[in-house]
């Protein structure tokens, strides 16, 4: 199950710290993109499909994307992008890989520093933990989630722990403490649960290790409020949104209610595909692919 394309925007010669979005498997179009708060002088959006990265320069004014340059995907397409101060990462799905590229802060321009094996097969997400010290890597095929060192330079040591959540772990993703870390797995309609210990990068199941969603939902993505307080996860299987709120002193969710993502008498073929939370924690947003809306 191949990504298809995935839009990243990064802020050039800026430290903040931009959010990832994501292109599921057989989508064709790119779902989310987010920035820091921060306005620095440059904005670069980084496009994945096919075998290389590509990015632009953003017209800040009318949003206008002008092409800049390409970086040939080290070990096959590129599915999914995070990124982190001055590194940026992807996983290739095909190859079960999960590589590193530097940022060049002034013109975001990629250079290759290495790659290192996903810890499972069929990598469909990654991310990185708020110190910037260890990446997460969600392993769709056999179900499993991997937890990386970073080294000096922002290159990637071999996974430093592997655990197996549940079927089909589609996304993993620390909450805005960092104290926390969680797994939607679309093929057990779960949400795995974990504590997460910054300075090792140690997961620990939490208790209780996982909160159930309606069967055959197949939760997808989880997306939190800015203050920790509430999460959101977006449901592939049965197009449903599921709110939660979130204890942050122990990591664990707690389901408040869930609701269609289809308009009234929407009828056909439907999957959902992202999920985000506006930056005031007001709103919250999730697409439709075969219905190609945004709620």
């Amino acid at each position: 199950m191949l990504r298809a394309c995935t839009l990243l925007l990064v802020a050039a010669a800026c430290g903040g710290d931009p959010a990832a979005s994501d292109a599921g498997p057989g989508d064709s179009q790119p779902e989310d993109a987010a920035v820091d708060a921060a306005i620095p002088s440059k904005l670069v959006a980084y496009v994945s499909g096919g075998t290389h990265i590509a990015w632009y320069d953003v017209d800040r004014a009318t949003g206008a994307l002008h092409p800049i340059s390409t970086v040939v995907a080290v070990r096959g397409p590129a599915s999914f992008l995070a990124h982190r101060g001055s590194t940026l990462y992807a996983v290739a799905e095909s190859d079960n890989r999960v590589g590193a590229y530097a940022v060049a802060p002034a013109t975001g321009a990629l250079t290759f520093i290495n790659d290192v094996a996903a810890g499972g097969t069929g990598p469909t997400h990654v991310s990185v933990d708020a110190t910037g010290r260890h990446v997460f890597v969600a392993n769709y095929s056999n179900g499993t989630v991997s937890v990386f060192p970073v080294q000096a330079g922002g290159g990637l040591g071999a996974a430093a722990q592997t655990l197996t959540p549940g079927a089909n772990a589609h996304m993993i993703a620390p909450d805005p403490t960092n104290r926390s870390v969680f797994v939607p797995c679309l093929g057990a309609n779960i949400v795995a649960q974990y504590r997460f210990e910054p300075t090792t990068g140690v997961l620990t199941p939490s208790t209780p290790a996982s909160v159930a969603t309606a069967s055959g939902a197949g939760p997808r993505h989880i997306a939190f409020a800015p203050d920790g307080m509430f999460a959101y996860v977006i449901n592939e299987l049965d197009s449903t949104m599921s709110a939660f709120t979130l204890d942050p002193a122990t990591g664990r969710l707690t389901s408040i209610q869930t609701l269609s993502t289809r308009a009234a008498g929407a009828t056909g073929t439907n999957t959902t595909a992202e999920v985000v939370v506006h930056p005031t924690g007001k709103y919250l947003y999730g697409s439709n692919r075969g219905d190609n809306t945004v709620v």
